[in-house]
């Protein structure tokens, strides 16, 4: 018999990649930022009012992220009638799921699938403009902006988090190839690792 919890547990992606160390002159900080659950939901418009009241909050506007206040949760637009629903509170991805499914959303569990890496510091634009085709400019890409594009030829979904700071939701084939590519990219900046 499979031992289900070790089964469950989740191994980093970044495990043999990812090395912390933090020099005097980090321009950038990087760390991979664990989310207990992730959920893609499609929502037929009929359904969209259960959804909000389970969630305890409205589904975000195209191309926003929202942090739901008091809760380690965070909603970002993906498509029309898709959105993704982040939980960091302990949350299990099938009781998530489920809760989603009981309001009319048709979920489907992400977890696995996604790296979030956290990056932070003031060359942190700069960094990520050498790859990102659209503009991060404060007045283009506010705080609670996201968007899906291209990162050094990898599709990722970008979400501005405050502060000049962004999360990174990399698929997980490709999250340490471009982790490396951070850490090229970011060597005139110095890059430290969280």
């Amino acid at each position: 018999m499979p031992d289900l919890a070790r089964a469950s547990a989740r191994a980093s992606a970044l495990a043999t990649v990812s090395r912390p160390g933090v020099g005097p002159d980090c321009g950038v900080r990087l760390s991979e930022r664990p989310a207990d659950a992730l959920v893609q939901v499609a929502v037929p418009a009929a359904a969209r009012a259960a959804v909000a009241d389970a969630l305890g909050h409205a589904l975000p506007d195209p191309l926003t992220a929202i942090d739901i206040p008091g809760k380690s949760t965070r909603l970002l637009w993906v498509s029309a009638d898709q959105w993704w629903v982040e939980a960091r509170d302990g949350t299990a991805p099938a009781d998530l799921a489920a809760r989603l499914a009981a309001a009319g959303a048709r979920p489907t569990d992400q977890t696995q699938a996604r790296v979030v890496v956290h990056l932070a510091g003031e060359h942190t634009r700069d960094l990520l403009a050498k790859g990102w085709a659209l503009d991060l400019h404060p007045r283009a890409f506010p705080a609670g902006a996201c968007a899906q594009s291209s990162l050094a030829a990898v599709s990722v979904m970008l979400a501005a988090v405050g502060g000049g700071a962004y999360d990174l939701y990399i698929p997980r084939s490709f999250a340490q190839s471009l982790w490396d590519w951070l850490l090229d990219a970011g060597a005139e900046f110095g890059v430290g690792v969280d």
